[in-house]
């Protein structure tokens, strides 16, 4: 794979190496330690959002603290659950650069 890199132009390595950090994302999403992480991720983002729910009328600080977190764990999760999707598109574009 390395040999192949030193042929890509700067355009085609950036992609080629956006697409390995998303197929190695992938890769840990779809391990039994990547499924629990996933899974808490998304109780925390539920028990966040029902925080903030109840928070609404209450203490400010304590409101966008939840938010804050709320905020880091929806990141997180994002990332996880679009390492799919984003490979897939990473490919189609490195393989269109590759044809020009």
């Amino acid at each position: 794979m390395e040999e192949v890199k030193k042929e890509l132009t700067p355009e085609q390595k950036a992609v080629q190496d956006d697409l390995d950090k998303y197929h190695a994302i992938n890769a840990i999403a779809n391990q039994e330690g990547g499924k629990i992480l996933i899974k808490s991720l998304e109780s925390d983002v539920v028990a966040g959002v029902e925080t903030v729910i109840s928070l609404y009328k209450g203490d400010e600080m304590e409101l966008r603290s939840t938010i804050a977190k709320l905020s880091a764990n929806l990141s997180l999760l994002r990332v996880f659950k679009r390492a799919v999707k984003n490979e897939e598109e990473l490919r189609k574009e490195l393989v269109a650069l590759l044809e020009e």
